[in-house]
């Protein structure tokens, strides 16, 4: 015998003054229209359904084992018997509806368990047509009466859809809740990101601040001895020039030694010439002399022959022997003191020979120095250019170390604003 099927209540008993924070559940009744004869009608067809319980569960979970992601889903986490169990309980206070806080809670418990294990929003919805099809069969099948199998399949759309607004209500409260929790878990670990970054921004700051006090220092420590040095480049270069004027002065002195000593040459040439003249003309006198001694020999012994008579002629040729002799023995002495001086004279040829050689190699030393110091001169003068280049250099340097030491301190600055935006973007005292 089928159970009897009626429902003329009143609408206003359907949710129980239990329901502690109602909502838009009121609402939502009115929108499906859901009454409390429609309860009624429905407690009369779970008894007409209860026999078809087992038949709903296993076609129900058929077709949900045929979606290879759903069928993941049931074995990974539970299993086809028990959300078997699960499922004809539910149908059961369903159809034997009582609004209450037990009633929502549980709705929405099994909504958030859905939500937990994954379940996307369109397969919990696929999931109440696939057991609207199923109830709509066996609904069909079990009333033959067309009014009451009408007011059946209404009263059974009634209730799938205010569960469907129920469990809609709560994906989408539990997936904002979610969101929230996922964007201010995002915030929070930007905020640790940007705090993180931000520390490393300041120390890297600090530590570029250092360097860059470091770097001033060294170069303003490079600057004063740059400065020392071109001034030691100055005094060297004044130095390297006054040393080539000396130079350039001892040439000239040597210049005039070296022809001075040419002409002492030439004289002592000429000495030479005029004593090997000297030394004939006294060979000449010699000669004569050895004639007059020669003559007034032959005087002496004529003298002697001519007895008395020749007495005075002997005198004569006496003193004239005697005079031959000196005039000889000057002669010799003469010869004597010319090659003694011949002598002197091939000394001191020598030796200016040998003052002329040293003095031409020294010219040729002192002209190699006055281009040494020419090339000193031309280095120091270059050595001068550069440092004044890198003098340059340097100050254009350090201003822009200076202005990096500036943006590394607006660098530390904007990581500290920074900072504090993101504390005031997720509100973080």
């Amino acid at each position: 015998m089928m159970p009897e099927l009626t429902g003329t209540g009143s609408d206003t008993a359907l949710m129980e003054a239990a329901v502690t924070e109602p909502g838009d559940i009121p609402e939502q009744i009115k929108l499906v229209s859901l009454t409390e004869s429609d309860a009624e009608f429905a407690a009369g067809l779970a008894k007409l359904l209860e026999p078809s319980m087992d038949e709903i569960a296993d076609r129900f979970y058929a077709m949900l084992m045929d979606n290879a992601g759903l069928k993941n889903l049931i074995l990974e986490h539970s299993t086809v018997e028990r959300l078997k169990k699960t499922l004809t309980e539910h149908i059961r206070t369903m159809l034997n509806i009582r609004i209450n806080d037990q009633y929502i809670t549980k709705r929405k418990a099994v909504a958030r368990k859905h939500i937990h294990i994954g379940l996307q929003s369109k397969w919990y919805i696929g999931s109440f047509g696939i057991l609207q099809n199923i109830l709509r069969d066996i609904i069909v099948r079990s009333i033959a009466d067309h009014d009451l199998r009408i007011r059946a399949l209404e009263v059974v759309t009634k209730l799938l859809n205010f569960e469907q607004q129920i469990v809609l209500d709560t994906y989408e409260t539990e997936l904002n809740r979610k969101l929230l929790s996922i964007e201010k878990d995002k915030k929070l670990e930007l905020y640790e990101v940007i705090g993180v970054t931000t520390e490393e921004l300041a120390a890297l700051s600090r530590q570029t601040s250092a360097s860059i006090e470091e770097v001033i220092s060294r170069i303003d420590h490079v600057t004063s001895r740059e400065v020392t040095g071109n001034r030691l480049s100055e005094s060297s270069f004044a130095k390297s020039e006054q040393g080539a004027l000396v130079v350039h002065e001892l040439t000239s002195e040597m210049n005039e030694v070296m022809a001075r000593t040419a002409e002492i040459g030439e004289e002592m040439v000429r000495l030479k010439a005029i004593s090997e003249e000297i030394t004939g003309i006294i060979g000449m006198v010699r000669e004569i002399a050895d004639q007059t001694n020669i003559l007034a020999l032959n005087a002496t012994i004529e003298a002697a022959r001519a007895g008395e008579h020749g007495r005075g002629f002997h005198v004569v040729a006496s003193e004239i022997r005697k005079l031959s002799d000196q005039t000889k023995k000057a002669a010799e002495d003469i010869s004597g003191l010319i090659r003694n001086s011949l002598d002197q004279v091939a000394k001191v040829t020598d030796g200016m020979q040998s003052i002329d050689d040293r003095m031409k190699s020294a010219h040729r030393g002192v002209l190699g120095v006055l281009g040494n110091f020419q090339d000193i001169r031309q280095l120091m003068a270059d050595m001068k250019e550069a440092s004044e280049a890198i003098a340059r250099e340097l100050e254009n340097s350090l201003q822009n170390i200076h202005d990096i030491g500036a943006a590394a301190g607006r660098v530390a600055q904007s990581a500290a604003e920074l900072m504090d935006r993101s504390r005031q973007l997720i509100d973080v005292k």
